[in-house]
């Protein structure tokens, strides 16, 4: 991800090597752990604040909404609230990355709040997200679905401060720079507004990509002769998974396990035992979505719409 122009200036680093810079700064990397639900100690966190995130005090939040009226922290929790279980993944996670992470959102319907407060507004195409920390997005009003959430609490405690407190917005089969944090304000527009990202080069629908990952065996290991249970995960937003497959050494692919679906929004996991002789093994899994889509093969960097291609770990087995 990048910052403006200005900021590097200020921290003297060049432009080629500001993602990278980001990344590692202000990135709490997610794990490799096949549960579900993605603990909140292990949620990948990303933000675009170098200088620190926005410390945002629930008594004084108001959530300004497009008819001008407002709503305290309490009257938002106090409102008809649905949950849906969701896997945020950031458009600058790598191929074989740890920045997913699988949660159950819960907050009101956007679709409720905008019925009740979306004011005069016949012209209106898009919806306009602003945050405390000065991050806009957008999204077609069309799109709109009751699974958009305005997000009070994750994994059923309160939203924690680096996810967003007091409300981050969810769209599923989006990535999370279309989900922004701390959100204050919902303005109705007959116009776009491009976001904090899409101004620094990234892709404006921010579609998920399908992807597909190995989780175990680790890359690199040693193993023995014999059987080897290989699982890991699959993802492909709101399209969902139909197939995964994994071959060795550039061999036939094999259609592996799925364990059943959690959600129309998360991820799902995929398993397949193979025996094996004694040699080097590279090993590839793609995934198929509902759509009879495969995964794309041809490698391509996250910028500017999420990086595509095989993960691929490599075995000695002796």
């Amino acid at each position: 991800l990048l910052v403006g122009s200005v900021g590097l200036a200020v921290l003297g680093i060049a432009y080629v090597d500001v993602r990278r810079f980001v990344t590692a700064l202000a990135t709490r990397e997610g794990t490799r752990s096949m549960t579900e639900i993605t603990p909140v100690a292990d949620f990948y966190v990303v933000s675009k604040n170098i200088a620190g995130d926005p410390v945002v005090d629930a008594n004084g939040w108001l959530l300004v909404l497009p008819d001008g009226a407002s709503l305290t922290y309490a009257e938002l929790l106090a409102l008809p609230a649905a949950e849906v279980e969701l896997t945020l993944s950031c458009i600058s996670n790598e191929i074989g990355g740890t920045l997913i992470s699988n949660g159950r959102w819960r907050g009101p319907r956007v679709t409720d709040l905008l019925a009740a407060h979306g004011g005069d507004h016949p012209d209106a195409r898009w919806l306009l997200m602003e945050a405390a920390d000065g991050y806009t997005e957008s999204l077609p009003l069309e799109e709109l679905t009751p699974d958009h959430l305005l997000a009070t609490h994750l994994n059923g405690d309160g939203l924690p401060w680096a996810h967003g407190f007091p409300a981050r917005f969810i769209f599923p089969g989006h990535y999370g720079m279309k989900q922004p944090k701390w959100v204050t304000r919902l303005r109705l527009s007959a116009t776009d507004q491009r976001g904090y990202w899409e101004q620094n080069g990234w892709n404006e629908r921010a579609v998920v990509k399908t992807m597909s990952r190995i989780d175990a065996p680790l890359d690199g290991l040693v193993v023995r002769v014999g059987p080897i249970a290989m699982r890991g995960i699959a993802f492909a937003g709101n399209r969902r998974i139909s197939a995964v497959e994994i071959r060795l050494n550039n061999g036939p692919w094999q259609a592996a396990d799925l364990d059943p679906e959690f959600s129309p929004y998360a991820w799902r996991f995929w398993g397949l035992t193979a025996s094996v002789v004694t040699g080097h093994y590279d090993i590839e899994v793609r995934a198929r979505d509902g759509t009879g889509a495969w995964q794309t093969a041809q490698r391509v960097p996250t910028l500017p719409d999420g990086a595509s291609g095989y993960h691929r770990i490599a075995l000695e087995v002796q």
